[in-house]
């Protein structure tokens, strides 16, 4: 009897210690007075220990460099139950907006995003279970063309109609489409804010920001009164990457937010696809590179994308707008292929291996031979397929 309630006591002392090192590290969070690795070691720390003990301190600072060190020594010209009561205020304000803060290790925080080493800090507002639901990243530049909007959209809406959670930054472009794809159709999606909760970035996509708290989640890893700062989407892009599966690149050039993010994927070694769109815009020049680099998959049908999450490739038919839905006589993801038939995809997929004669492409497809020289021909015009002296066929960009 004794021996239990002295482990009692002590995991009461712990959990009192771990309540004060979670208060002291949000405290911190808040002022922006300490960087990621600084605010990590402190959540494993007990935060009384730390400020009495010197050699203690001294350690932990030996660990960081240049201006976290700085950062490090200036927290402790403050006392500790300044920083204590910083915390708590954080906590009130951010139930004034009703939202929560999870700190790394709580568990309410994102498994996935636990895994890919995420912010020692995250503001929350919606449903949490949507964090842990099966979910894809769907990003991509600001200024997509119309075959790029018109594919993702299509795309975005065969993901959640199979129950796949969509996962962008709320920004113009690529981000909202699959925002409002996914919400369309009464689908989950997350928003990951650049800014702090109370504010929305861009303004024009208000509505996104708060539909998502109903119908999923909004999520921020800045405190309050945070504005739009370009620091700030760096930081953000790698967590859209942690908290997903699998990345889907929209349409990206070769310098965006897009291709930081997938590259946080890869690094991860996570899966990342690009969206397949014909012709050589500059808009889709950073998602080709990936592909030509063998580091991402050319998308071409949604049925690529419930493969590598396991899900199964079914969806509700009435749950898509009558103004939205794909044709009947189209299978789930054709209307995705860069040919607009299955037999486009077909070749599309076949040419991805290396370049064929056309008899060879007879042979490998079993198609009739009138039919496919159609196709190819409708493949070349726009600007998918090449053809070459001897009847060879190739894609126009080495992919």
């Amino acid at each position: 009897m004794a021996a239990t309630q002295e482990q009692l006591c002590l995991e009461c002392a712990q959990a009192a210690t771990t309540q004060r090192a979670r208060l002291l590290v949000l405290g911190l969070w808040r002022q922006r007075a300490l960087g990621q690795r600084g605010l990590l070691r402190l959540l494993r720390e007990d935060p009384d220990q730390v400020y009495a003990e010197l050699p203690r301190r001294a350690a932990i600072e030996a660990t960081l460099s240049g201006r976290a060190r700085v950062a490090w020594a200036a927290c402790f010209a403050r006392p500790l139950a300044a920083w204590l009561e910083e915390g708590m205020e954080a906590l009130r304000e951010h139930q004034a907006l009703g939202a929560r803060l999870v700190c790394r290790g709580d568990a309410e925080y994102p498994p996935l995003l636990e895994a890919a080493d995420g912010p020692a800090v995250l503001a929350l507002q919606g449903a949490l279970q949507t964090l842990r639901s099966p979910m894809v990243a769907v990003v991509g530049t600001r200024q997509p063309t119309r075959q790029a909007r018109e594919l993702t959209q299509r795309l975005c809406h065969e993901l959640v109609g199979c129950g796949l959670s969509l996962c962008s930054g709320g920004a113009l472009g690529i981000d909202a489409l699959a925002h409002r794809a996914a919400l369309r159709v009464q689908g989950r999606c997350v928003v990951v804010s650049a800014t702090g909760l109370d504010q929305s970035y861009p303004r024009a996509n208000t509505d996104i920001f708060d539909e998502a708290k109903v119908r999923g989640a909004l999520l921020s890893q800045f405190p309050l009164r945070s504005n739009p700062r370009g620091e700030q989407f760096v930081r953000r892009n790698p967590t859209i990457a942690g908290l997903c599966s699998l990345t889907i690149v929209g349409q990206a050039p070769l310098r965006s937010g897009a291709l930081y993010t997938a590259r946080a994927a890869l690094a991860l070694g996570r899966p990342v696809m690009v969206v397949a769109t014909a012709g050589f815009e500059p808009q889709s020049a950073g998602g080709l590179l990936l592909v030509r680099r063998k580091e991402a998959e050319l998308l071409c049908e949604s049925s690529q994308v419930f493969t590598r999450m396991q899900v199964p490739a079914k969806r509700s038919e009435s749950s898509m707008p009558e103004s939205e839905r794909i044709p009947p006589e189209s299978e789930p993801g054709e209307d995705l292929a860069v040919g607009r038939t299955g037999r486009g995809l077909a070749i599309v997929r076949r040419l991805q291996n290396g370049s064929a004669r056309f008899d060879e492409l007879v042979e490998s497809l079993g198609e009739e031979p009138a039919l496919l020289r159609t196709t190819l021909l409708e493949l070349e015009l726009e600007g998918l397929v090449q053809q070459h002296p001897g009847e060879h066929y190739s894609l126009s960009v080495e992919l």
